[in-house]
Order: C-alpha cells, then structure tokens, then sequence
C-alpha cells in the first residue's frame, strides 16, 4: 500500500511525497536460535510538486523518513462493524 506525506523545504516549497513501508518483523525464536525481526524501512516512490530538475537530498529524504517513522500512518482495513 502507498501512503503520501506532504513536507515543506527550507525555501518554502511543498511537495507530495508518496512512499511505502517495508519490513517489521517480529522477533521470533526458531531452531533453537534467537532470531531478530527486520527494521521497518520507509521506501520511496515519487515526489510532486518540485519544479522541473530538482530533486529532493538525501538531507531531505532522511528527515521525511525519521518523520514518518516517528508517526507512523495508520492502517485499519476493515470497518470496526464488520465482525
């Protein structure tokens, strides 16, 4: 699933950036061996709204992905009444 994130640069510009999350694994014990879960990895997609050229740094990139790891979207597939 594809989530957006709206972030403003220095310069007042704003953009859509869109993005997904991988990873996250539990933990978990198996053959007898502690088994550590994967890190939750923002991956992203695309960004709107630069003007024709530029692109995001990696500054940028690192501040929008600790933004979103710090509150994360919120997913919920099913409506509460549907059980």
């Amino acid at each position: 699933m594809s989530y957006n994130y709206d972030f403003t640069r220095e310069d007042g510009t704003e953009v859509l950036v869109t993005y997904r999350i991988s990873g996250g694994g539990g933990d978990y014990f198996a053959g007898g061996c502690w088994m550590p879960g994967d890190d939750v990895e923002v991956e992203f997609d695309k960004v709107y709204g630069l003007p024709e050229g530029q692109s995001l740094t990696a500054e940028e990139y690192e501040k929008i992905a600790w933004a979103i790891l710090d509150d994360p979207p919120k997913y919920d597939p099913l409506p509460d009444d549907v059980f």
